[in-house]
């Protein structure tokens, strides 16, 4: 049976995910933390770092993970503040 256009979606977000966990789970280790205070000051912050990457041009793939992952921080804190 050929692969569907939602086979091919869901192994491209597969493969992203795993990358993004990747970078994450890194970043866990080196002892980052405090992503998911929801509070308007967490927030903030995550969002300027988000537009420093965007600002940065984003040379390379490990800069887009890293925008994914500031996306998934800052819907995250929205979701569980209520904002």
């Amino acid at each position: 049976m050929p692969e569907t256009e939602i086979d091919r979606l869901n192994a491209a977000v597969d493969a992203f995910a795993a990358k993004m966990k990747a970078k994450l789970a890194k970043k866990a280790e080196e002892g980052f933390a405090g992503w998911d205070a929801a509070d308007p000051e967490t927030r903030e912050a995550l969002f300027r770092k988000f537009m420093a990457h965007v600002e940065s041009q984003c040379n390379g793939f490990d800069e887009w993970v890293d925008l994914a992952n500031f996306c998934m921080f800052l819907e995250r804190v929205d979701d569980v503040g209520g904002a």
